[in-house]
């Protein structure tokens, strides 16, 4: 037969159960989140390189996809065409999405 404890007794055997097995959960969930969100990061500094080192690259190169004479007289529009249309030429060359 199961003995129901008198509520004295069950508040004190509530108290007296370490928590650190839910505290240490708790902790290596944050953790586990900061070291994703820390790697997430680093993957983006490490592309942004990437891109930087390519812009410096077609730049020792002297490859310039907009002719700088004339662009006072376009709009902002023809002139995002131009560059989007010098990206895409410039990924097929080099092998990237077609």
């Amino acid at each position: 037969m199961v003995r129901a404890l008198a509520p004295e007794a069950r508040a004190a055997s509530t108290k007296s159960r370490p928590r650190t097995c839910v505290v240490t959960l708790s902790a290596t969930r944050v953790i586990g989140g900061m070291n994703t969100l820390v790697s997430e990061v680093r993957y983006d500094i490490a592309y942004a390189d990437a891109q930087n080192a390519y812009a410096n690259l077609y730049a020792a190169m002297g490859i310039d996809t907009v002719d700088p004479r004339g662009v006072e007289a376009e709009s902002v529009a023809a002139i995002a065409g131009r560059l989007k249309d010098g990206w895409q030429r410039r990924e097929v060359a080099f092998g990237g999405a077609q």
